[in-house]
């Protein structure tokens, strides 16, 4: 190989660097961003007591789930059907961080409740183990149905008439 060929590859070799360089993203959070990040209410048992009296859906959920990202436009329609009706809604996102949680919350403006079970405490009491999982609990604070797997729009209608005694 000449000189002339052994420098155009290296060029070749630098510009394709620098094409790379230029076309990643930048990360989504910086660490001043993420010092400014409003902390997300950890979920407790004390949080299900303050919403006693209302029929209430207790979603788990992750951003990362697939099922759980197709199934939430369809709970913050629900919600918005059924909550002067006397139903709220709490997300509890399980171990993702307060700016993940925050990001995705945003994203998709939802307007219920989002609640952090940064440790899973919450989700090993009620024994989450596959996301989403949803529990329907009546106005007198008792798990009356509890449904593993994304729910539509029209199964979630239907368990919360149930609840509201429509």
């Amino acid at each position: 190989m000449n000189q002339t060929s052994r420098w155009r590859v290296w060029m070749a070799l630098a510009l394709f660097l620098v094409a790379i360089a230029a076309c990643r993203e930048s990360p989504q959070n910086t660490s001043t961003e993420s010092a400014t990040v409003q902390p997300v209410e950890e979920f407790t048992e004390e949080t299900l007591t303050q919403y006693r009296g209302k029929a209430a859906l207790l979603n788990f959920w992750a951003s990362w789930c697939a099922p759980c990202r197709a199934e939430m436009p369809d709970l913050e329609a629900v919600y918005q059907k059924y909550r002067d009706k006397g139903l709220v809604i709490l997300a509890v996102n399980l171990a993702e961080s307060d700016a993940t949680i925050i990001s995705y919350v945003s994203k998709l403006e939802l307007t219920f409740p989002v609640f952090s079970d940064r440790e899973r405490k919450t989700g090993n009491k009620y024994g989450i183990r596959i996301l989403p999982t949803t529990l329907f609990i009546n106005r007198d604070g008792q798990i009356v149905t509890r449904k593993q797997g994304a729910l539509d729009q029209e199964e979630l209608s239907l368990h919360v008439e149930g609840l509201l005694g429509q």
